[in-house]
């Protein structure tokens, strides 16, 4: 497959399904600032990892690999 082909056929809901889960996961970090107990902390630290992994993720199918 080209890079032709891919963008002409490039799948809008998966991004769109990345785009809102990224979306979905920052409303959650922000529901849990500042970190007022123990538990906050921990999911704030989970849902960084998580964003990071959606990111790198979305680069990568941006990027058609």
């Amino acid at each position: 497959m080209n890079i032709s082909e891919f963008e002409r056929n490039k799948p809008r809901a998966t991004m769109a399904a990345i785009n809102g889960t990224i979306k979905k996961f920052q409303e959650k970090k922000k529901n849990h600032s500042p970190p007022m107990e123990e538990r906050d902390v921990a999911a704030i630290f989970l849902i960084n990892e998580f964003l990071k992994d959606l990111d790198e993720i979305k680069r990568l199918f941006a990027g058609g690999k």
